[in-house]
């Protein structure tokens, strides 16, 4: 089993779905590296929407490009294994997923490579969270990167429920425009979604995945609301699925009594 590391400098595993490329990864580094030492495991390329994909049936490449940077060829789940079970080889204090180019909201945190490399680090026993900005390059990383800082100390001080780790979405406004943080639920939006069919050069067909425009919009305390109001949402996830609230429907139903006939 992997035991945590006796040093008292702050370790923190480092990744995200927008690849090596993506613009968020210096300013998170130079912010966090004043605090703590930061290591950094992303993929090769960009992994947006790729959900809790998990390599199994192949290898996955890890190259080492500088000092505390590896990248894969991986998901960011991979990112989230490979980081803690192959290269630091000790569990770090926290895992950082972010910051993502574009929001991750509501029910689409399913279908989200940054929060599922979240996720992961929640399934390890590690105290997690990600960070998405709904247009970060607006008001610049800066801003986003001293609130993911400042989410990384409180949860470095403040002890988190068991399997839960916390799903962050900055709004797409100046720094002085964002009108504090909210605590929020998932809000649930309904999308009008068709898939357009289209032919290639050589006459094949191939399909997009098209959501043309929103159909309802989310209310009540939800991370939708939040930030439609110009708040930081921060939202609790747990990893528990289980319908609580249907176990005694079940029961009333007698489903077992009726599987068994």
């Amino acid at each position: 089993m992997m035991e945590k590391s006796v040093s008292k400098k702050i370790k923190v595993l480092l990744t995200n779905d927008d690849g090596c490329f993506a613009a968020s990864l210096p300013p998170v580094i130079e912010r966090l590296s004043d605090w703590a030492e930061v290591f950094v495991v992303v993929p090769d390329r960009e992994r947006s929407a790729v959900g809790h994909s998990l390599t199994l049936n192949h290898p996955i490449r890890v190259k080492k490009l500088r000092k505390n940077f590896w990248i894969t060829d991986g998901f960011p789940s991979d990112c989230v294994k490979a980081g803690v079970l192959g290269i630091m080889r000790f569990l770090p204090d926290l895992v950082i997923s972010g910051i993502n180019d574009g929001a991750n909201l509501g029910g689409d945190i399913n279908y989200s490579g940054t929060v599922s490399a979240a996720r992961e680090g929640a399934m390890m026993g590690i105290r997690s969270f990600a960070v998405s900005a709904m247009n970060a390059e607006m008001p610049g990383y800066e801003y986003a990167s001293g609130v993911l800082l400042k989410i990384a100390k409180f949860i470095r001080s403040t002890a988190l429920y068991p399997e839960t780790f916390l799903n962050v979405n900055i709004p797409a406004l100046p720094p002085d425009k964002i009108k504090g943080v909210a605590v929020t639920s998932l809000g649930r939006k309904k999308y009008k979604e068709k898939l357009i069919k289209r032919k290639d050069p050589r006459g094949r067909e191939y399909f997009w995945i098209s959501r043309d425009r929103e159909l309802s919009s989310a209310g009540g305390n939800t991370d939708h609301r939040a930030v439609e109001r110009g708040r930081i949402s921060v939202t609790p996830v747990c990893l528990d699925m289980t319908a609580v609230k249907y176990l005694e429907v079940m029961k009333k139903l007698n489903i077992r009594g009726r599987m068994l006939k």
